[in-house]
């Protein structure tokens, strides 16, 4: 069984229409799991930053160069 975080982040990645629209509405507060929430606000700001969809090579390069984020969570987030 797929889980919905699992989809909005494929969707924040490959689908610009589903992005711009839900974008404005993102609270990273509905999210449990830290690598989610990195990984859907790493999203948020590169969209917002250079308006186009962040590519899964340029997300891996945020994620990795952020301080307050571990390696065993860097792990994790790969990992899904």
């Amino acid at each position: 069984m797929s889980r919905i975080e699992d989809k909005i982040i494929q969707s924040l990645l490959f689908d610009e229409r589903y992005a711009r629209q839900v974008v404005p509405f993102i609270n990273l507060e509905y999210f449990e799991s830290k690598p989610d929430k990195v990984l859907i606000e790493e999203c948020v700001k590169y969209l917002e930053k250079y308006n186009k969809l962040i590519t899964p090579d340029m997300l891996l390069i945020e994620i990795s160069e952020r301080k307050d984020f571990s390696q065993s969570d860097f792990d994790d987030t790969i990992s899904q």
